[in-house]
């Protein structure tokens, strides 16, 4: 009876720390997407240098979300996380595409750098709210 309450208090806190650095991943890529559109309201050199350290925090981000998606192992979070990184991927690829180009081509590769970034937060959420959905059932019938 003790053991097994031992081990419930151990499941219990590593479930809280997964879903802590869940938490954390997404509201990095939170203020990213909101560093997006902050930029987007400025001229072209400032949405450039805004650009410019884009690729550093969406590597980062893809590898929060690369460690959390390894631990969760082929469930349906995972998948939405795999979702996630390809978005934050696609993030990068735009936001670089976006800093060769000038004008017009410049706002639209910023606008859709922004979608993939809001298309990852989001994916994110779900994957944190499947996790906790699937964490609450797994307690409960311990």
């Amino acid at each position: 009876m003790v053991q097994a309450q031992a081990e419930g208090v151990s499941a219990r806190r590593y479930i809280t720390k997964s879903n802590e650095a869940l938490e954390r991943v997404r509201a990095a890529a939170q203020e990213l997407h909101l560093a997006l559109g902050d930029a987007a309201a400025k001229g072209d050199e400032a949405v450039r240098a805004d650009l410019q350290d884009l690729p550093q925090k969406a590597k980062a981000l893809v590898d929060s979300l690369q460690r959390s998606r390894d631990e969760e192992g082929g469930d349906t979070a995972s998948l939405q996380l795999d979702e996630a990184v390809r978005f934050l991927e696609e993030m990068q690829r735009h936001g670089n595409e976006s800093l060769a180009a000038t004008g017009a081509a410049l706002r639209t590769g910023l606008r859709q750098t922004m979608s993939d970034a809001r298309d990852a937060v989001q994916k994110i959420g779900e994957a944190l709210a499947t996790k906790s959905a699937a964490d609450d059932a797994r307690t409960q019938t311990r």
